[in-house]
């Protein structure tokens, strides 16, 4: 129940227009209730060592990951590519240790949804906008 609290409050917004974070109310629950239910899956953990590792990771998943995510939203296009294209390369090398066939297949979808979907929603706005206007002919 934490969690869904948390994905419903959370802020995905991107970075505001003067570039300051401003922290809402609801940003802050989202991250409160986070923690608590990362708190209360840890309590079911058996040695000290797994409850301090699942509650460092969510400390970094939910309350400084977001803080990342909006300096990098505020930082410029060419810091921003460079990382993507850095992360994308560190994984295809990564996955080329597992298997050849991982590789290619994880290159093809990495492919498609970095240029073959966005290609094809702009190819199809020709055909909603054309539906929107003899909709808009057959109301009015």
């Amino acid at each position: 129940m934490l969690f869904i609290l948390n994905a419903l409050l959370a802020d995905y917004s991107a970075h505001s227009v003067d570039g300051l974070v401003h922290e809402g109310l609801t940003s802050v629950l989202s991250m409160n209730a986070a923690i608590s239910a990362s708190v209360v899956l840890a309590s079911r953990l058996n040695t000290d060592v797994d409850v301090f590792a699942l509650i460092l990771f969510a400390v970094q998943a939910f309350a400084l990951f977001p803080m990342l995510r909006h300096r990098l939203q505020a930082s410029s296009t060419l810091v921003q590519i460079t990382l993507t294209s850095g992360l994308a390369m560190s994984a295809l090398l990564l996955t080329a240790a597992l298997s050849w066939m991982i590789t290619c297949i994880f290159l093809a979808t990495l492919f498609s949804i970095t240029f073959l979907a966005p290609a094809f929603l702009v190819w199809a706005q020709k055909f909603k906008k054309q539906a929107i206007s003899s909709l808009s002919d057959t109301i009015f």
